[in-house]
């Protein structure tokens, strides 16, 4: 049973459309959430009776056996030490979280032109923005921000500008570039490109979290710095995560191919051609390759956490960054891990209730910062 097959297993289990028949089997709502503690052996054969005596609706993306979501349930029962939440939202009459709770981010960003001008773009109303280097920047009905060349419209002192679109903590943001590749950033990230890209040639410099989706162009490769390293593209789409405070960059090509390179310390040179569903991680400046899972991989990007074994300490990482919040540890943290997903657009006192559900791990929320307790 793969990672990605017990993933898609949750996210069948936990769609609306299996709530009835979750109810019938559980004699609980949907909205009861379900721990490896609540996984008991009488619940094990309920399900696996109702499994193998009707027929359920699927959403048919692959063809996996319900056996092998037989094997899955059993996988959640064997490893109690992980717990499943789902993305809904539970009401919670037993803790009382502070009235000041926080709401998740939004979209958000701040464009950077060449002169240090600063736009922020959440301000800006639709249409265009301004016009620099042949083109026309405008922000879009759904907050895109576009980058599109002006026929007759030259500024030679443009032509090396660099600009830069930057989310803070609690945002996100969209930019077409001016060769008509996307981009998606996360919380916390940053893009460096130029208004015109170089003939040979397109590069730019991301920090943080974010997903390409390159135009296609053979006479000039698309270009990834991180700083850890770099990603050359052609034409694909991918994900590359590079945020300072975590210790390894990673890659997830998803179509397409990438050549990830690295330059350790001594100045040798390593580098991988990742092919689709692979991972890149580049940690200590040393490069390893494994299988990637696209859901967890771009969970942000479709509007919700992932966790897959994930540690309290990574997941608090993305909270803090999502949220814009402090986190403060008192006392040892269990080192539990998580598997599952959860909405990241509830207020973040939702996604606490969720992670207390273990009974392992407790929370705070004092202005914004959040204290992590056992």
């Amino acid at each position: 049973m793969t990672e990605e097959e017990t993933l898609e297993f949750f996210s069948y289990v936990h769609d609306p459309v299996y709530a009835g028949v979750v109810k019938q089997i559980l004699g609980s709502s949907m909205e009861e959430e379900i721990t490896g503690k609540d996984l008991g052996f009488p619940v094990q054969d309920r399900l696996l009776a109702h499994i193998f005596s009707r027929d359920l609706p699927v959403k048919r993306k692959k063809s996996i056996s319900w056996l092998k979501y037989a094997a899955a349930v059993l996988f959640v029962i064997s490893i109690g030490s992980y717990f499943f939440f789902n993305k809904f939202h539970i009401p919670d009459t037993q803790h009382q979280y502070s009235k000041n709770n926080i709401q998740p981010g939004k979209n958000k960003a701040i464009l950077t032109l060449a002169d240090g001008s600063n736009i922020i773009l959440d301000d800006v109303r639709e249409g265009e923005i301004t016009r620099q280097a042949g083109f026309s920047i405008s922000k879009k009905s759904n907050g895109q921000v576009v980058y599109t060349a002006v026929p007759n419209l030259y500024n030679v002192k443009g032509t090396n500008a660099i600009n830069t679109i930057s989310t803070p903590r609690g945002g996100q943001y969209q930019v077409v570039l001016p060769d008509g590749s996307k981009v998606w950033l996360n919380a916390a990230s940053s893009l460096k490109f130029p208004a015109v890209f170089a003939a040979g040639q397109r590069k730019v410099e991301l920090s943080g979290e974010a997903y390409f989706e390159v135009s296609k162009d053979k006479t000039r490769p698309f270009i990834v710095n991180t700083g850890k390293q770099q990603v050359e593209v052609l034409g694909t789409h991918f994900n590359i995560s590079s945020y300072a405070e975590e210790s390894s960059t990673r890659t997830d090509l998803f179509e397409g191919a990438v050549r990830v390179t690295v330059l350790s310390g001594s100045g040798q040179k390593q580098e991988v051609v990742l092919k689709p569903a692979q991972r890149s991680i580049v940690q200590d400046n040393k490069i390893s390759v494994q299988p990637s899972v696209e859901k967890e991989a771009l969970a942000w990007k479709e509007g919700y956490f992932m966790f897959n074994h994930e540690s309290i300490e990574s997941i608090m990482r993305k909270v803090a960054r999502w949220y814009d919040v402090e986190i403060l540890y008192k006392g040892d943290v269990q080192r539990e891990t998580f598997i599952g997903r959860v909405s990241k657009y509830e207020n973040v006192a939702e996604l606490l209730k969720v992670l207390e559900r273990t009974e392992t791990i407790h929370f705070k929320i004092e202005g914004r910062k959040i204290i992590v307790s056992p």
